[in-house]
């Protein structure tokens, strides 16, 4: 079936095709037999154009909207360019491709957690070749290793059925969420979906029906979930890529002392803004002490790293072994704790608290602000302030209202799951727990008592929690991670998945 928009467009170019058509007749005519005659044949010619403008007016004023164009996604400013596979992910993605045997996913980017998968994605949103092959209808979800079961992956596939089409959807079953996804592609324009941290098939299935005219980007640890796509592994940095992240923005360091945080890195990216972002805090106060810094830091991380696997493996000394997941959670561990002395303890305490919030999500401020005025009595003036001095230690992000990178004080705050993992390892499931009482009654501190339901433990008090509105939807964590991960979160409809 013809959608309304595509009947207005075709009955548009039918209207002018003849016009211009009787236009040419009137003026033959107007040659050949004279003014009085041409103006009968333009009365005649005019009627049927007259007609087919009046249906297109008609059809405008249908309920039909063009889809809604997704915002351009932004790419933060100490993002550094990653050609070689950007140009491999565009090429993918911008190919002429036979719908008829289009594949379920296109292209995927494999590679280990803190490696720039999920930066490279949005470097390929935000590409003007992609925009140009797509109109613009780029759309970037981010699914996380924490959403599983039926009602959280439905969940999920509703947030885009309602980014796609501007209504809002209620599904349960990832099932019929996604053919509802998928009939909704079918009609529409050539759409690019991006499916972000994706760890398990089910996953991945609903957002895979039907759409012939849908490209879909993943990004996975996982390389067997990419199926027939085209496959861009994203490892470590190359030398030059590595060197202008770490260095950006920082005095001349000396080449040895660039080359040892270098090789205690492992050129990898996440490991390289961490270091970048210490000595940036250095070079606030003094420049001229950034030198010293660099040399102590790189001491520090080869001391703390996984130096004992380096010399078993036979590599250079501080040498860092990514292909290793414990050395990598070392470095990391190492990292974090460089950071973290830069920080008052009060403030390191808040940042440890953040690792009650679920995986993947925009943690917004006024829910930091609840947890913290809860465990230490913050404000909400405080709690900028706490994520401020985060963010600028590279801990954590803070998104602005329309989901850029913020400077200053923004609408939410996100971890990176490797920065989460290692918090949450830290915390330990007494302290998770601890944390969720914490921010629930924080939360419910502002919510009416209830009539406690027949049978309920007498011990506590009814909460009316049904008076959450959406826009406080809680993005909580699970109390502690066991087998299998069950996810304790309440979802943007209001619900508990």
């Amino acid at each position: 079936m013809i959608s309304i928009v595509r009947s207005r467009k075709l009955m548009l170019t039918l209207a002018l095709t003849l016009g211009a058509a009787a236009c040419l007749l009137v003026a033959v005519v107007f040659i050949v037999s004279g003014p009085d005659r041409a103006a009968v044949y333009a009365t005649v010619a005019g009627l049927p154009t007259a007609v087919v403008a009046a249906v297109a007016g008609v059809l405008a004023m249908a309920a039909d909207p063009e889809p809604p164009v997704p915002p351009e996604q932004a790419v933060e400013d100490w993002v550094i360019d990653r050609p070689a596979e950007l140009g491999l992910v565009v090429a993918a993605l911008t190919r002429k491709q036979d719908t008829r045997n289009l594949v379920a996913v296109t292209t995927a980017l494999t590679g280990a957690g803190g490696f720039g998968k999920t930066t490279l994605a949005k470097l390929a949103c935000a590409d003007s070749r992609v925009r140009h092959r797509f109109r613009g209808q780029v759309y970037l979800v981010t699914i996380g290793r924490d959403v599983r079961g039926p009602a959280a992956i439905a969940a999920k596939v509703n947030d885009v059925i309602k980014l796609i089409s501007a209504a809002g959807a209620t599904f349960t079953d990832p099932e019929q969420a996604g053919q509802r996804l998928g009939s909704l592609l079918d009609q529409g324009p050539r759409r690019l979906l991006v499916l972000d941290d994706i760890w398990h098939r089910e996953q991945l299935e609903p957002f895979t029906t039907g759409g012939k005219r849908c490209a879909r980007l993943i990004t996975t640890r996982i390389p067997s979930l990419a199926g027939q796509a085209v496959q861009v592994p994203v490892d470590e940095m190359s030398p030059a890529q590595a060197q202008r992240l770490l260095t950006q923005g920082l005095p001349p360091l000396d080449p040895a002392v660039t080359t040892a945080l270098l090789d205690v890195t492992g050129n990898w990216p996440l490991l390289l803004r961490l270091a970048n972002k210490i000595l940036a805090a250095t070079a606030a106060t003094d420049r001229a002490a950034v030198p010293h810094a660099a040399t102590q830091l790189a001491a520090r991380l080869r001391a703390d790293g996984p130096a004992a696997a380096d010399q078993l493996l036979g590599l250079s000394p501080g040498r860092l072994n990514i292909g290793n997941p414990k050395d990598r959670e070392q470095a990391v561990q190492a990292t974090i704790d460089a950071s973290r002395q830069l920080l008052d303890p009060a403030d390191a305490q808040r940042f440890a608290e953040l690792a009650v919030f679920a995986e993947d999500e925009t943690v917004p401020a006024e829910l930091a602000a609840a947890l913290w005025n809860g465990t230490a009595d913050l404000s909400r003036l405080e709690t900028d302030q706490v994520c401020t001095r985060l963010a600028d230690l590279a801990l954590i992000t803070i998104s602005a209202a329309d989901g850029t990178e913020a400077a200053g004080n923004g609408a939410g705050l996100t971890l990176h799951d490797v920065v989460r993992d290692l918090l949450r390892a830290e915390a330990g499931p007494d302290r998770l727990t601890a944390l969720n009482q914490d921010l629930l009654a924080a939360i419910s501190a502002g919510l009416p008592a209830a009539t406690p339901a027949a049978g309920a433990n007498p011990g506590h008090d009814a909460i009316a929690w049904w008076k959450l509105q959406a826009r406080q939807a809680l993005p909580l964590g699970p109390p502690h991670r066991t087998s299998p991960p069950r996810p304790w979160r309440r979802s943007r409809s209001g619900g508990c998945r």
